[in-house]
């Protein structure tokens, strides 16, 4: 009797220990079984590892020559000198930019770790590269968010692998080291939160995007419509 009294407490706990931890899993409108979306997140990242592998082994392919050069110098600079004397210090050195300032922020934090790393022998043209392909997989990372929420688990993983393992998305950035990935980003970003009802925020971002490339212009009527149709013209909080 005292052994099954001692197997009866022991089921008693288990189950209000299971209870509890249902009821938890299970609270508000997007409840998600735990061990299934810790699965997901998983497999995500083993997708998103092999895709960073598969660029980084790309990285020593040469790429546009004069951007990689332009990008290096541009990176050292702003390791060396600081963020806000990089424009006054790249005119009178160069007598050009035509990259806006938000870029300078990422100059001078890619470009300090170049300045770190070169010790180990990895080059600065290494570091370029590795920006917009670490924005890329940030993109495909939005993509499965975004997704997921709409479609199971294996078409929005579909999607975000399609997106990730584009051969020409891969070229311009892991061979070519052409920074519109960091835009992309933005832009996706503010589209994201646009279509979620958050015209602050996508304001914001979309703002950060054209502060990276002005070409992200080309998509304010998309996100200024978006915008609308979300508050049709209401007080924004």
């Amino acid at each position: 009797n005292s052994v099954s009294t001692i197997h009866g407490g022991r089921m008693d706990r288990g189950k209000s220990f299971l209870s509890h931890d249902y009821k938890y899993l299970n609270k508000g409108e997007n409840a998600v079984n735990f061990s299934f979306a810790k699965r997901e997140v998983i497999i995500l990242a083993i997708v998103l590892a092999i895709a960073f592998t598969v660029r980084v082994l790309l990285f020593p392919l040469e790429g546009y020559q004069n951007d990689m050069a332009t990008f290096s110098y541009w990176f050292n600079t702003a390791a060396e000198h600081g963020i806000r004397p990089f424009y006054t210090v790249v005119l009178r050195d160069v007598g050009w930019i035509d990259y806006p300032p938000f870029n300078v922020y990422i100059f001078w934090a890619f470009g300090s770790l170049a300045k770190a790393v070169s010790a180990w022998g990895i080059s600065t043209v290494s570091i370029v590269k590795l920006v917009p392909n670490l924005f890329d997989l940030g993109t495909a990372t939005l993509i499965y968010i975004f997704v997921r929420k709409q479609l199971n688990f294996k078409q929005s993983l579909l999607a975000t692998g399609l997106y990730a393992f584009n051969p020409a998305i891969i070229f311009n950035a892991a061979i070519w080291g052409q920074f519109d990935a960091i835009y992309t980003f933005f832009l996706v970003l503010s589209l994201i939160l646009a279509l979620k009802s958050k015209p602050k925020l996508a304001a914001a971002v979309f703002a950060i995007a054209i502060l990276t490339k002005p070409q992200g212009i080309a998509l304010l009527p998309l996100v200024a419509f978006l915008i609308y149709e979300k508050t049709k013209l209401k007080p924004i909080n």
